[in-house]
């Protein structure tokens, strides 16, 4: 799943207990039909902007716009498409992919209109979304994560 203040996307594999689940918790919720099926891997989403997979259906693209209600764009980080797990975003920062081109940087301060820095999780894995969930009110991160990326987290997503 991806979801921000607003809404929630999950893939058509959800069963209805968890859409009603969802939905009881005040969440607008968008069921996608798309080859690409890890929403959680291929969006990226805070309250300001969204970014997806680049291969992401036209159709897809549109009902994600509708639930979060942010602008939509494809795109990369560090030349991977499967964005979600490049970068973790709030509404205070994003920590993304140590091999993130500057052009990627400079879009994903655009996009979600917070800063931008690079970092690594549990013990040096550039997969961010591998090892971490955050809000603006904390963060869960895996258990091999060093002080020295954990330091880097906070100020990246302005815990700090």
């Amino acid at each position: 799943m991806a979801f921000n203040s607003t809404g929630v996307v999950v893939t058509d594999f959800v069963d209805i207990k968890a859409i009603k689940i969802i939905e009881n918790e005040g969440f607008n919720v968008c069921v996608i039909n798309d080859k690409l099926n890890a929403a959680g891997n291929d969006i990226l989403v805070n309250d300001y902007g969204c970014l997806v997979h680049p291969d992401m259906k036209q159709t897809s693209i549109d009902k994600i716009k509708n639930v979060f209600g942010v602008p939509v764009h494809r795109g990369t980080i560090a030349d991977l498409n499967t964005v979600g797990m490049a970068a973790v975003v709030t509404n205070k920062g994003i920590l993304c992919h140590p091999k993130a081109s500057d052009e990627e940087k400079h879009v994903l301060e655009k996009v979600f209109d917070v800063p931008v820095m690079i970092g690594t999780v549990n013990h040096g894995s550039p997969v961010i979304g591998s090892g971490l969930v955050a809000n603006t009110k904390g963060a869960l991160i895996g258990s091999l994560t060093t002080g020295i990326e954990m330091g880097r987290i906070e100020e990246a997503l302005g815990f700090l």
